[in-house]
């Protein structure tokens, strides 16, 4: 009879473990979704963001501008709640894909690519070890439920994939082009309150929509981590501030020439590996790019049959994906936000495969299904490919290098950058609040799930 009730207890102690693991945010199954469907699955790909991070820039009169006390790790680097972030988006990707994707770690089952910065490569450490837990004939260390996984990643200076800080004369040509349009002038005019507001508190030099951008950057990021703001910051933070971020972020990547340079690299890349699965030979084009060290595909020749491609990028990388894609919502994707491409369909009629696309943000209903314009339902692939292939371009490279004539006398609007309404915030009434309280941000439920999920595992251990 005791036994019996041991084991009711450890069932139900076991029961109690998984809805805390995969039931974080409104205590609803509903809150993740649905596996992914492994009947027609063949093939699937995961872009994320890092995890939570510190700020990456300061300003003159910052009060943690000292870094060494307030930022021991670094200006830039992953925090404590970033690996936490992306250790349990790894248990969730494991979970979504268990069937599919063995358990025990072989290379020729996954792939990871990440940009080459400590975040990105420190994100990916910590979902590999949510997804990969070794088996027992993995275990190496009885001390360590850890194995080590390996994430490629090529120089900053050279990456255009993920990163996007190989220089790109045509992209920056557009980019300026961008600037110097009437609309972007006219926000300027409309909101030149606001950047002599922060160069006055700030102590630094605010002239453009990006400094606005990276001043909500820094603020943002101090009040995740309980940081009161100074007065001054409290008034614009984050009202007034966030319509120019999101308008800066979506500048970045806004024409249709920008999102050949940005977006449409990473999106070739996902096609070829679906091509590559569907066992249709890359192009001859695409074999000389190769020979030359120019195509735009960084994965060893060993993985080109894995399961699962992983990235890990930057909320930059996943705006100018989603945006290629035509299903950007303009809101700056979140910490840990994740981008999941699967390709579904059977073996015996490949011209029927089929695509699904997921976004796991920050709402209460996540992932949900990307529905992608005019790809009809099912969006095939083959849909797909006549859909975007102008913006999937042979050789970045080489339309980096040729300059093309200026659009100033092309409207901006007509090239569907920006919507119709005028992005202009109101100064606030007073400028300068010294005693303004800062209620700290909302914490996750995670954070309040984690004490009760160490008290259940200590009890399942204890049986």
């Amino acid at each position: 009879m005791r036994t019996l009730l041991g084991y009711s207890k450890l069932y139900l102690a076991i029961i109690c473990l998984f809805l805390l693991n995969f039931d974080l945010s409104n205590g609803s199954a509903k809150q993740h979704g649905k596996s992914a469907d492994l009947r027609t699955l063949k093939l699937a790909q995961v872009l994320f963001r890092h995890g939570a991070r510190s700020p990456i820039h300061e300003y003159p009169k910052d009060p943690y501008g000292k870094v060494d006390e307030y930022w021991p790790d670094g200006l830039g680097q992953l925090t404590k709640k970033g690996m936490m972030q992306h250790f349990v988006l790894g248990e969730y990707l494991r979970w979504r894909y268990d069937r599919f994707l063995p358990r025990i770690y072989n290379k020729e089952d996954i792939f990871i690519q990440s940009s080459n910065l400590d975040r990105t490569i420190m994100s990916a450490q910590a979902n590999l070890a949510g997804m990969y837990p070794p088996e027992s004939q993995q275990q190496w260390n009885p001390r360590l439920n850890w194995q080590p996984i390996p994430i490629h990643s090529i120089p900053t200076q050279y990456d255009h994939i993920l990163d996007f800080s190989l220089p790109c004369p045509r992209y920056n040509e557009e980019f300026q082009n961008v600037m110097k349009s009437e609309y972007i002038t006219k926000v300027k005019f409309e909101n030149q309150w606001l950047f002599d507001y922060l160069t006055e508190n700030t102590g630094k030099n605010v002239e453009t929509i990006e400094n606005v951008s990276e001043l909500y950057d820094t603020f943002f990021v101090q009040t995740e981590n309980l940081m009161k703001l100074p007065g001054f910051a409290a008034e614009v933070f984050p009202k007034s501030m966030k319509p120019l971020m999101e308008l800066h972020h979506k500048m970045l990547s806004g024409t249709e020439e920008m999102l050949k340079l940005r977006g449409g690299p990473l999106l070739k890349q996902m096609v070829s590996y679906m091509d590559l699965l569907r066992n249709i030979d890359v192009s001859k084009k695409d074999a000389e790019l190769y020979a030359n060290g120019h195509l735009d595909d960084h994965c060893p020749s060993e993985y080109k049959k894995a399961k699962l491609y992983v990235y890990s990028g930057h909320d930059t990388t996943l705006a100018a994906l989603l945006n290629t894609l035509g299903v950007y919502n303009n809101i700056l994707p979140p910490y840990a936000s994740c981008v999941m491409v699967e390709l579904h369909g059977t073996e015996t009629e490949p011209d029927l495969d089929f695509l699904k696309f997921y976004y796991m943000n920050d709402t209460k209903e996540f992932p949900y299904e990307l529905k992608i314009p005019d790809c009809g339902t099912p969006c095939t692939l083959k849909r797909l490919k006549e859909l975007k292939n102008h913006l999937m371009i042979e050789d970045w490279h080489k339309e980096c290098k040729s300059l093309f004539t200026s659009h100033d006398d092309i409207p901006i609007k007509e090239q569907g950058i920006f919507p119709e309404e005028q992005v202009k915030v109101d100064p606030p009434v007073r400028k300068v609040l010294d005693k303004v309280k800062v209620d700290p941000p909302v914490r996750t439920v995670l954070d309040k799930f984690d004490s009760l999920r160490t008290s259940v595992k200590n009890f399942v251990l204890s049986l």
